[in-house]
């Protein structure tokens, strides 16, 4: 019999900082998207499922995402927070954080340049620090049911 997957519900991601505002909501969605394709890439937890059962919630804030030159080239780069916490009583207990650069290959698909930026770091986020910690605490959750 298969084991039961722990719920991971996946907040809205804030970004404070931003180099052009009109890719605000674009990279919102884009980071909540990325964040749950990352989740679900664990053998343990899934962001499908009862939002009522007992799981976790990750969440975070995109402080930074902002382009320019350096050595004749155009970079984006992003600092990131999240944050975890139990779900549904939402009881923080950890902030894995970091932060990363690429080139800007086209000006005209920045949109591209992007969600790759995004994509590694929250790779690295979530899969080597938010997931970790996730199945770590969903043994003592699953022992408590």
């Amino acid at each position: 019999m298969a084991t039961q997957k722990t719920y991971v519900y996946v907040d809205k991601i804030d970004v404070s900082k931003i180099f052009d505002s009109k890719y605000k909501g674009k990279v919102q969605d884009m980071a909540r998207k990325l964040a749950s394709k990352w989740v679900d890439k664990s053998k343990e937890l899934t962001t499908r499922g009862d939002k009522k059962q007992n799981g976790f919630m990750l969440g975070g804030t995109i402080s930074k995402l902002l382009k320019g030159d350096k050595g004749g080239k155009t970079l984006l780069a992003a600092e990131m927070s999240m944050h975890m916490s139990t779900w549904p009583k939402k009881s923080m207990f950890g902030f894995p954080s970091g932060k990363a650069a690429v080139e800007v290959l086209n000006e005209a698909k920045i949109e591209r340049d992007i969600e790759d930026l995004l994509d590694s770091l929250i790779e690295s986020l979530v899969l080597k620090k938010a997931n970790k910690e996730f199945e770590k605490r969903a043994k003592d959750l699953a022992k408590s049911k």
